[in-house]
């Protein structure tokens, strides 16, 4: 399950709306906790302050917010020398990286953006605070995916330098972009200040024999090659502040790295936080009503996903202008390449996709924004408060007893939007169905998924998502059946049957029983269902795209009922990801790594064919899931007999009936 910053660094949380006198924009975000106090810890003058104390916490906003925007100038877009003073969208990345600091004592900053927000300003101001502030000898390197990125950061941070009221002592340095400071008496500042400030293109060598103590990565998503540059820095930047930021550049190639990151972190499997910054937290993104041009970019109706992003994300028309005019004038009317660079959402920044895509794209946007609206009800995991019993062949015995309840937790991996109902009046015959993907398991592999369908409304209620044995992920859903299961209802559970998903598919079984897992047909979903009842449990996936159970068929029930408008899905991700899947030359749709959208597609064409509503399992012939073992123990010994009877190896029968 993706984890997110909490709710103090969400924009969602608190929506405010500014004056009228601030221009009219409504923005979907709140400013108050980022105001700072009165107080300075330390404030470089012309004249010196025996009386100054340094602030070595630097936890709080106040000491750095006040000191940098008191202190530092930038250039604006106009080419004006002016103060730096804090967006919303800096203070965010402020609150993240502060929040990293007291997690770890050194930062793991990982951000996504869109374009000219200025992350990297506030990354470099930072960096250039804390080598004037903590009196270090020690050095800060940053590195860029080419020479104008570099550039770009060496002249700020000079500026930052030639603007001060009170400057360092800078020694001359002969490697070009960098910038020295060594000056014992550094008047004015609460420590001596020998800092080193490097620039540099990235590359398989950067950051060797070198102990780095600040460290800026600069459009990460763009470089050649982060593997391995990144290998050699880490080790020099052990305890060193890394902060990474960049606009998206996709899932493969290039951008491939700098995605994992992020999916990683928002996981909590590593320890890096993440933070984004939309468009629409950036204030100077709007044409103000007072405008000539306002009125004849509004003059069009609002389409759906305007409306939608409106809804969504509390925007006002002024917003709705400025997104309006940027596709027409810097994308040519290209809303994609908008998309690209000026996401809405951390998911929307990593959709840009080679290929032709699966599912019907404009459906994916709007009902992933859609789902920006439906936030989780409940976050935790399901217990057993009455645990089954095992025979000793490991089968649960008191299955009539069984029982779980759900517990609350920030960490748990079962995320749920709607409990399921309390009135056992409400559970109609067959309501839930549970669908799942199988993965290994392992560190650093793909994630399990289970998700919850409410048949009657056709709603995905609830999604457990994350690395787990595939054993112990049977059990998992072994819980959802069982926590489901009430009254007239009888919850019947489908895992894709793989390498991985016959440990699952039997240990479901052996806890909840065969009347509450699936079993697939073997013949067109046409014939009567007493012809086509098969005798396999589970989903096997076939090669074959006429067989029932193929893997394929399962895909295009999902594309039809995303096209028809008949799925309704709250989990953010899965949008997401429906919208990276694409098809091979040879038309295969590529679902590997993709364990949300494949738990979907097998949901969708066991809800589509009904054999889960058709089938009685009690009347029914039942082949246990754990006999797949014997069958194929025997098949094997029957080819190897077949091999003996061509090495000449047959009995004297077997020879005399093969002649």
């Amino acid at each position: 399950m993706a984890k997110f910053l909490p709710s103090e660094l969400s924009s969602d949380t608190a929506k405010t709306k500014r004056s009228s006198a601030n221009m009219g924009l409504t923005l979907p975000f709140s400013t108050e906790s980022y105001q700072t106090k009165p107080t300075l810890s330390w404030q470089p003058s012309s004249e010196a302050n025996e009386n100054i104390k340094p602030n070595s916490a630097r936890i709080d906003n106040s000491p750095y917010n006040e000191w940098i925007e008191s202190n530092l100038k930038i250039q604006s877009e106009e080419g004006q020398v002016i103060p730096l003073r804090f967006t919303s969208g800096q203070r965010k990345i402020n609150a993240a990286w502060d929040k990293s600091k007291g997690e770890n004592g050194y930062v793991r900053l990982l951000i996504g953006k869109c374009r000219r927000i200025r992350a990297s300003t506030v990354t470099q101001a930072r960096i250039f605070e804390k080598g004037l502030r903590e009196g270090l000898v020690g050095q800060s390197l940053t590195l860029g995916d080419d020479e104008n990125s570099t550039d770009v950061q060496y002249w700020m941070t000079r500026r930052f330098r030639d603007h001060l009221e009170t400057q360092p002592r800078e020694t001359y340095s002969r490697r070009g972009k960098e910038i020295i400071f060594d000056d014992p008496a550094a008047p004015g500042y609460p420590h001596p200040i020998n800092f080193r400030f490097a620039f540099q293109i990235a590359h398989e060598y950067a950051g060797t024999a070198q102990t780095i103590h600040a460290l800026h990565l600069t459009e990460l998503a763009k470089w050649s090659d982060p593997t391995t540059t990144m290998g050699s820095l880490m080790p020099a930047a052990r305890m060193a502040d890394v902060i990474a930021e960049s606009t998206g550049n996709g899932q493969a190639g290039k951008g491939q790295y700098f995605f994992d990151m992020c999916q990683r972190a928002m996981r909590n499997d590593n320890e890096w936080t993440f933070v984004f910054i939309p468009w629409m937290e950036h204030e100077e993104y709007f044409v103000s009503s007072d405008q000539p041009r306002f009125e004849r970019l509004m003059d069009n109706p609002l389409n759906d996903e305007e409306r939608a992003l409106m809804d969504a994300y509390n925007l006002t028309d002024e917003q709705i202008a400025w997104r309006r005019s940027t596709i027409l004038t810097d994308y040519s009317g290209d809303i994609d390449m908008f998309r690209q660079e000026f996401p809405s959402s951390h998911e929307e920044m990593f959709l840009r996709v080679e290929g032709r895509r699966v599912f019907d794209m404009e459906a994916c946007r709007l009902s992933r924004i859609e789902a920006v609206k439906h936030e989780p009800e409940e976050v935790g995991t399901l217990r057993w408060t009455i645990p089954p019993i095992f025979d000793v062949e490991r089968f649960c015995v008191n299955q009539d007893k069984i029982a779980v309840e759900f517990t609350p937790d920030p960490n748990g991996y079962l995320t749920v939007w709607e409990m399921p109902p309390e009135d056992d009046d409400a559970y109609t015959a067959r309501r839930f169905m549970v669908a799942a993907d199988v993965a290994q398991g392992v560190e650093g592999g793909d994630d399990s998924h289970a998700t919850l369908l409410d048949r009657r409304t056709s709603r995905i209620t609830a999604v457990w998502h994350g690395q787990i044995d595939p054993s112990l992920f049977g059990e998992e859903v072994a819980k959802m059946v069982v926590w489901t299961t009430r009254g007239n209802n009888e919850t019947v559970a489908c895992p894709e049957v793989n390498s991985m998903g016959d440990s699952t598919l039997t240990a479901l079984h052996k806890i909840v029983g065969a009347i509450h897992v699936w079993r697939q047909t073997d013949h067109a979903p046409g014939a009567p269902y007493s012809e086509r009842l098969g005798r396999r449990f589970g989903f096997h996936t076939g090669n074959d795209t006429t067989n029932s159970g193929s893997k394929e068929r399962a895909v295009q029930c999902l594309v039809d009922k995303i096209r028809e408008g008949l799925w309704f899905d709250p989990d953010q991700d899965f949008w997401s990801e429906a919208l990276s899947v694409t098809r091979r030359p040879n038309g295969v749709a590529m679902l590997n790594g993709r364990d949300r959208t494949s738990a979907r597609c097998i949901l969708a064409f066991v809800d589509t064919y009904g054999q889960a509503a058709a089938l009685d399992y009690r009347k029914a012939p039942v082949e246990r899931p754990t006999d797949a073992f014997t069958r194929g123990r025997d098949k094997l010994r029957k080819q190897n007999k077949k091999k003996k009877n061509k090495l000449g190896l047959a009995s004297r029968k077997g020879a005399i009936r093969g002649r």
